[in-house]
């Protein structure tokens, strides 16, 4: 089969999911559900601390060096 037809076949289903998501993003039920989840799951609810001395003493002379982050751990 060639490739344009696999695509092709995949366009019904990339709609109805890309409808899908539209309405959900601003379901304001659906949201507090996945912050939920996430928080509870995924772990996504840990706050993260930016450790900006530690990052300015990482930087090099020109400015450029990661930004360090330290997770909370609850």
């Amino acid at each position: 089969m060639p490739e344009e037809v696999r695509a092709e076949t995949l366009m019904h289903a990339l709609t109805e999911l890309e409808l899908a998501f539209q309405g959900l993003a601003t379901d304001g039920e659906f949201q507090r559900e996945l912050d939920g989840i996430l928080k509870d799951y995924v772990g996504r609810g840990e706050s993260l601390y930016f450790a900006e001395r530690l990052t300015e003493h990482y930087k090099s002379a020109h400015g450029k060096g990661p930004d360090i982050y330290f997770k909370e751990k609850i």
